[in-house]
């Protein structure tokens, strides 16, 4: 790689209300790592060669957020497991080349489940929205055993 720093950032439209660039780059800063996280706004014209560009050497991946979780997952040369059945993506890893797919959400969602001790095995859930995050925290709901889930949300999908 060049003397640049790694190139990093969170693809959505709009985003500049997202904080993930200023304490994506504080992780950065305090490891020591030459790397800059930006906000990428794109028009949905812009998505796809964005994209393409992330394949480039200087680029280390992407976070994704709305509107683009499911429309990015089709540019991906490989997807995780957890993408697959979701559908959608937060995440982008550039593997020389090769850009995978993640949606960790799912783990996220599920690893906070745990640490505040909650079960849904036999539960039954109402879950208030049907886009990216809340198709994964239903798969993982499915996954620990959640008897019934309604889904509920403000327009049709």
């Amino acid at each position: 790689m060049s003397s640049a720093a790694w190139r990093v950032g969170v693809i959505g439209h709009p985003v500049a209300h997202s904080i993930s660039p200023r304490f994506q780059q504080a992780g950065f800063d305090a490891a020591g790592l030459d790397a800059r996280y930006e906000a990428w706004d794109l028009e949905p014209s812009q998505l796809e060669s964005h994209i393409d560009s992330l394949r480039e050497e200087d680029a280390l991946g992407a976070n994704v957020t709305i509107p683009y979780k499911e429309a990015a997952l089709r540019h991906m040369d490989g997807l995780h497991e957890t993408a697959r059945f979701v559908g959608a993506i937060n995440t982008v890893v550039n593997n020389d080349g090769h850009l995978q797919g993640y949606n960790t959400d799912v783990t996220g969602f599920q690893r906070s489940l745990s640490e505040a001790g909650v079960d849904p095995a036999g539960a039954r859930v109402v879950l208030w929205g049907a886009g990216g995050a809340a198709r994964a925290v239903a798969w993982a709901l499915i996954w620990r055993r959640a008897a019934a889930l309604t889904i509920v949300n403000r327009t049709a999908v």
